[in-house]
């Protein structure tokens, strides 16, 4: 497909020795990957090569290729554009919107990353380091397939490398993981570790209560995914005790989740659980209002939920006032409670303790609390 035929529009990733583009063909969009470097023209016959045993509806479809003569001219392959999104920056957008939007695609993604890998391995390919060679893009409605750029090296080496233990589901979660991080990065410009269990007790929460008796926080903002008063996450949690869990079984339970709904896209509701803080940990932070919904898909399409936390967690930024949390308290310390003597006085406002009785008073309540709690 010569050059002339399409115009450049927006980088979509970039990645060492080559970068995808989308272009307009004919008033049909398509991604154009362009190779770079002093190994470009072997790398691009490589790709070609791979490209053209990858026919499954979970990676990038080849459609044509720089012609060969051309030798002045960059080394480029053509592919379909019928998902031309970077996946992050998909569910980034979608976020900002609420759970209802977020989920159905959420789950897209974890389907396409586990039938494209899925297939990779029916192609005797290794996914030994894959992670670095392989991109994923989506549509608007989160279908999602990937692109596999195999490294500069003998293939029949790759495919005679040897398979770890559970190689193929620890690939993929990572995957699906950094994705998911990369997301909730374009929103937050943090990168936090959502994806293993906090400690916490769990309570399930009634869809349609607006509030939980004694935790104020927990509002109509949290269930009305129109507002934007709370964060909002999505993560990937594999199940510890189930190590050994193999990509078909992954599959199988998402394709049954969304195939068996009239309407993917606004039939998923997932299950909402409060996230209480351990008995033994007092908040370090307790700004009011804030609040976070972790939309939590897992291995198993029919155990997602949303969890909903009331308080920041360690190494957050609060977007309620914008401080960075740096640790909990224990209760059962002299030195936590110290930690929260210093906390709630910095909360109040300058000069609180001269000339006002009612913060005098306050500080004497304060200090005779603490003094019981530390003797």
């Amino acid at each position: 497909m010569p050059r002339r035929k399409f115009r450049f529009q927006d980088m979509i990733y970039k990645q060492e020795f080559s970068r995808f583009n989308s272009a307009m063909y004919k008033r049909s969009e398509i991604i154009v990957q362009t190779f770079e470097g002093p190994e470009a023209r072997e790398l691009w016959e490589q790709t070609i090569t791979v490209a053209h045993r990858l026919v499954n509806a979970h990676f990038l479809n080849l459609i044509g290729v720089s012609p060969e003569e051309s030798s002045g001219d960059p080394h480029y392959i053509v592919f379909d554009g019928s998902s031309c999104r970077s996946t992050h920056h998909l569910l980034a957008s979608l976020l900002r919107k609420g759970t209802k939007e977020t989920s159905p695609v959420g789950m897209q993604i974890v389907y396409g990353v586990a039938s494209g890998l899925d297939f990779l391995i029916q192609q005797n390919i290794s996914l030994a380091g894959i992670e670095e060679t392989i991109n994923l893009f989506s549509n608007n409605h989160g279908h999602t397939v990937l692109s596999f750029t195999p490294p500069v090296e003998d293939m029949e080496e790759q495919r005679s490398a040897s398979k770890c233990r559970n190689e193929e589901i620890l690939v993929c979660t990572s995957l699906i993981q950094k994705t998911f991080n990369k997301a909730n990065h374009v929103i937050y410009r943090e990168k936090l570790d959502r994806h293993q269990y906090e400690d916490g007790n769990i309570q399930d929460l009634d869809e349609n209560a607006l509030a939980v008796p004694g935790h104020a926080s927990v509002s109509n903002s949290m269930t009305n995914t129109d507002q934007h008063s709370c964060r909002r996450e999505i993560v990937f949690r594999p199940f510890t005790s189930e190590s050994a869990r193999k990509l078909s079984s992954i599959i199988q339970s998402y394709h049954d989740r969304l195939q068996s709904l009239s309407d993917p896209l606004h039939d998923i509701s997932l299950p909402r659980r409060f996230v209480f803080l351990r008995t033994d940990q007092l908040p370090i932070h307790t700004c009011s209002g804030y609040s976070r919904e972790e939309i939590t898909l897992s291995p198993d399409a029919f155990r997602s939920t949303v969890m909903i936390h009331e308080h920041p967690s360690i190494d957050e930024i609060c977007f309620v006032c914008g401080k960075m949390i740096k640790d909990l308290i224990p209760k059962d310390s002299v030195n936590g409670s110290q930690q929260l003597r210093k906390m709630i006085k910095d909360l109040l406002p300058e000069g609180w303790d001269n000339g006002f009785s009612n913060f005098r008073v306050f500080n004497w309540e304060l200090e005779s609390y603490f003094s019981v709690q530390e003797a």
